[in-house]
C-alpha cells in the first residue's frame, strides 16, 4: 500500500517546486498520512529481527536475518565492485602533515592537515552540497579527519589519522573516484569490530564530470581503521531521470554488539535535469553494508541538506532532517522519524516542526549524545538579511523539542553551523559555526547542558580564514574519558583549499572538562573494547556505601568490584574480565540515591 501511495503521489504531484499552491503548502507542512499497520509476512519477520536484537538472542536473530534474506532477497540491494569496475580505486598519494601543535597549547594558532585544494560540490537545488570536510573520533580518542581534495575535478577522498590529539597527522588512504566521475558530496562515522578494531563507514555520491552534478550513484564503502580490507558496495545507481545526491551515514556500534550493529543512509534521489528532489530515501543495512533496505522518508518535495541519526530510549527511532523550499522565500527544517520496528515496511515516516519561525531556517544538522539520549539540531534562520545560528533540544530522545533557541546572533551573518556530541562523554554538545564578514572565521562553542549555550565563543581560525563555500567539522574525543575530553574542529580555507584542525587544551582539557566534585559521576570504562583489563572511574560528593557491579546482557551478575563504605571523592578500580567470555557487558554504580550504568565491550 505504502508503495502504490508513493508511485501515484510522485507520478501525479509532483510539480515544480517553485509555483506550489497553499495545498501542498500545507500538506508539506502537516501532512495527513494514514496510519498504517503492516502485517505481511515480511513486516513481522523484521519485528521479530528487532526484538532478537534487542534481546541480545544472537542465535534467533540470525535465524530470522538467514529468513528475510532467503525469502525476501528482492527487497535488499547492494552489488560489490570489482577493480574492473574502475569506480572508487585506492591510489597512493605523497602527502604528510606540515605542521603540529605545540604541546599543551590551548586554541593555538591552527595546524594545517592538508596543503591543496578542497573540493567543492557544484550540483544543487537551490544550493550545492557544502559538506565536504568530516572530522570524527572512535571512542579511544583517534581522530580522522575526511575530505574531498583536488578541486573542482573533486576525484579524490582523502583520509588522515591523529593517534596524539591531533599533535601530528598522517595520511590513512585515499580513494580515486575513478575515470570520468567526481565526488558530489560524501559521509563518515565508525565503529568498533569483531576483533576489537576499529571500522570505518563512508557513504559518497559520484557524479560524472561532465553534466550538471545531479546524475549520482551512492556508494558504500568500509575499511579497517589502519585502511585495510578496503570493500565498496553499490547501494543504488543513477537510472533514467533519477540521480542520487547529498548521502549522510550513522551507525548504531555503541549500543549493539558487532554482529548486531546496522549502518544507516539517507540521500535524495533527484531529477537528473533541475536536480529537484522526487524523494529522501533511507537505506539500512544489517549485515555489514553488504546489503541494503530501502524506506522512502519522504516524497513529492524537494527536500535536501539531509541528516541521519538515532535515539534508543524506551523506543528505538530512526531520524532524518532535512530542509525544504516549498516557498522559495521561506525554506523550512523537518525532521522525518519512524520506530525501527516499522523501517522499511509499509508504515509512513512521522514528522515534526523542529524549527517553526516566519524566517527562513536551512543548514541543519542533527547530533544525539548516546549517554542521556539527549538531542539537538541546529541551523540557521535568517531574519530580514542577518543569519544567526539557533538550536532546538529534546532532554527525552524524542519529540517535542524546545525550539528556537539562540546561540549566536551578533551583527555579523552566521551560519554553515556543524555540531556533535560525543557518545562516551554524558550530555556534552560542540558547536562549529562560520561567521561571515569582510573574510570568513570559525568560531566554537560547548556546552555541558543542551538546555543553554554560554554567550562566550572560541576563535578557531586564528590566522587563516575559512572557505564560503565549505561547512566546519566539530567532534569531542578524549583517548582518557576519565581524565576529560577535548574539542577539535577542521575548516577549509579560502579558495577552498588547504585543511586546518585546532583544538581545545590538549594536555588538561580544562575548558572543556565541566565534571566538578558536587556531581556524582559514573565514567565510560577505559580502554573500551577491552581484553582482559579495563579501568571504571567514578565519583560521589558525599560519603556513604557504594556497590559497583557487573553484568551480562541476560541480567546476571558477573562480578561485584565494590560493596563497602567509602569517603567522597574520586575512585578508580581496574576490572580483569579474564574469566569472562567475549561480549557486552553492563556495569552499575549505586551510592545513595544515585544508580547508573554504562556498557563495555570484552573482545578476546
Amino acid at each position: 500500500m505504502k508503495k502504490v501511495l508513493i508511485i501515484l503521489f510522485t507520478c501525479c504531484s509532483f510539480i515544480p517546486t517553485f509555483a506550489q499552491s497553499e495545498y501542498y503548502i500545507q500538506k508539506e507542512a502537516y501532512p495527513n498520512d494514514p496510519i498504517v499497520i503492516d502485517n505481511s509476512q515480511y513486516a513481522q519477520l523484521w519485528k521479530a529481527l528487532i526484538e532478537a536484537r534487542e534481546s541480545g538472542d544472537e542465535s534467533s536473530y540470525q535465524q530470522i536475518f538467514e529468513q528475510i534474506q532467503q525469502q525476501y532477497s528482492n527487497r535488499l540491494v547492494g552489488e560489490p565492485l570489482s577493480e574492473t569496475d574502475q569506480v572508487l580505486l585506492p591510489v597512493e598519494k605523497d602527502f604528510s602533515s606540515s605542521n603540529s601543535l605545540p604541546e599543551g597549547v590551548n586554541w593555538t594558532d591552527e595546524i594545517e592537515i592538508f596543503h591543496g585544494k578542497i573540493g567543492y560540490s557544484t550540483g544543487g537545488n537551490p544550493t550545492p552540497n557544502r559538506k565536504m570536510i568530516k572530522l570524527i573520533a572512535d571512542t579511544l580518542g583517534i581522530l580522522y579527519a575526511a575530505f574531498i581534495t583536488n578541486w573542482t575535478a573533486a576525484d579524490t577522498l582523502a583520509i588522515f589519522k591523529s593517534t596524539d590529539k591531533g599533535f601530528t597527522w598522517i595520511p590513512l588512504r585515499f580513494f580515486w573516484s575513478g575515470p570520468g566521475l567526481r565526488y558530489q558530496g560524501f559521509d563518515i562515522a565508525v565503529a568498533d569490530t569483531f576483533n576489537g578494531r576499529w571500522k570505518i563507514g563512508m557513504v559518497v555520491s559520484l557524479t560524472s564530470t561532465t553534466g550538471n552534478g545531479y546524475n549520482g550513484s551512492i556508494y558504500y564503502i568500509d575499511m579497517n581503521e589502519d585502511g585495510t580490507e578496503f570493500s565498496p558496495i553499490l547501494v543504488e545507481s543513477a537510472a533514467g531521470t533519477n540521480g542520487c545526491i547529498s548521502p549522510a551515514i550513522v551507525t548504531d556500534a555503541y549500543d549493539y554488539l558487532p554482529a548486531l550493529t546496522y549502518w544507516y543512509l539517507t540521500y535524495q534521489r533527484v531529477d537528473t535535469t533541475t536536480g529537484a528532489t522526487k524523494e529522501v530515501i533511507a537505506a539500512l543495512s544489517s549485515n555489514g553494508g553488504t546489503s541494503w533496505v530501502i524506506d522512502t522518508v519522504r516524497a513529492g518535495f524537494n527536500d535536501y541538506q539531509l541528516d541521519i541519526d538515532y535515539s534508543k530510549t524506551d523506543t528505538f527511532f530512526v531520524y532524518v532532517l532535512l530542509t525544504n523550499n516549498i516557498t522559495p522565500t521561506d525554506e523550512n527544517l523537518r525532521l522525518r522519524y519512524i520506530n525501527l520496528g516499522n523501517f522499511g515496511t509499509a508504515a509512513f515516516w512521522n514528522q515534526y516542526g523542529v524549527a517553526q519561525t516566519a524566517n527562513p531556517e536551512y543548514y541543519g544538522m542533527l547530533a544525539v549524545n548516546r549517554v542521556t539520549n539527549q538531542m539537538a539540531v541546529v541551523h540557521t534562520t535568517k531574519v530580514g538579511t542577518d543569519e544567526n545560528i539557533e538550536y532546538a533540544y529534546s532532554l527525552t530522545g524524542k519529540v517535542p523539542f524546545t525550539m528556537n533557541v539562540a546561540l549566536s546572533n551578533e551583527p555579523n551573518n552566521e551560519t554553515r553551523a556543524s555540531i556533535h556530541s560525543p557518545e562516551n562523554q554524558s550530555g556534552v554538545f560542540r558547536v562549529a559555526f562560520v561567521s561571515k564578514g569582510s573574510s570568513d572565521t570559525v568560531y566554537y562553542k560547548v556546552t555541558p547542558n543542551i538546555a543553554s549555550f554560554s554567550s562566550s565563543k572560541t576563535l578557531v581560525s586564528r590566522v587563516n580564514y575559512s572557505s564560503s563555500s565549505v561547512i566546519p567539522s566539530v567532534c569531542g574525543f578524549s583517548n582518557n574519558p576519565s581524565s576529560g575530553f577535548n574539542g577539535g574542529v577542521i575548516y577549509a580555507g579560502l579558495g577552498p583549499s588547504n585543511l586546518y584542525f585546532n583544538s581545545s587544551n590538549l594536555i588538561t582539557d580544562i575548558e572543556d572538562n565541566f565534571v566538578s566534585i558536587d556531581n556524582f559521576v559514573l565514567y565510560q570504562n577505559y580502554p573500551n573494547p577491552f581484553n582482559p583489563t579495563t579501568k571504571i572511574v567514578w565519583q560521589s560528593p558525599v560519603s556513604g556505601w557504594q556497590t559497583l557491579k557487573v553484568y551480562d546482557m541476560l541480567g546476571s551478575e558477573v562480578a561485584t568490584l565494590v560493596n563497602e563504605y567509602r569517603d567522597a571523592g574520586r575512585n578508580e578500580i581496574e576490572f580483569d574480565a579474564s574469566k569472562l567470555s567475549s561480549g557486552l557487558y553492563i556495569y552499575t554504580l549505586k551510592t545513595g540515591g544515585f544508580i547508573s550504568s554504562k556498557k563495555m565491550m570484552l573482545v578476546k
